[in-house]
């Protein structure tokens, strides 16, 4: 939890000053609740960076939208398959650490 402008602000992971990455288990097509926050924080000069779960192919892998870099990891998978599709996770998992 980090304070900006007096307000108390949840973020995934913090990978440096004013640097944000959010992860997503969707494709953010926008996402309208992550949308909202990302904007709030490029706004404020945070760096913001979505790294999300594309299961559809639906989305270009590379976007910026906004000031938001969105970048999309294609996972086969299909949609609520719950804690059954945690293998599937993986590949987002290192790809994260090595953000």
């Amino acid at each position: 939890m980090h304070e900006l402008d007096g307000a108390k602000v949840k973020s995934n992971y913090f990978i440096g000053f004013m640097q944000i990455l959010m992860l997503l288990t969707n494709a953010f097509d926008p996402d309208p609740r992550v949308y909202q926050e990302a904007k709030a924080l490029v706004e404020k000069g945070y760096k913001v960076s979505i790294l999300c779960w594309d299961r559809d192919l639906k989305s270009p892998p590379l976007e910026n939208i906004d000031g938001i870099h969105v970048e999309r990891i294609y996972v086969k998978s299909t949609h609520g398959r719950g804690s059954t599709q945690t293998i599937f996770l993986l590949p987002i998992t290192l790809l994260t650490y090595n953000f």
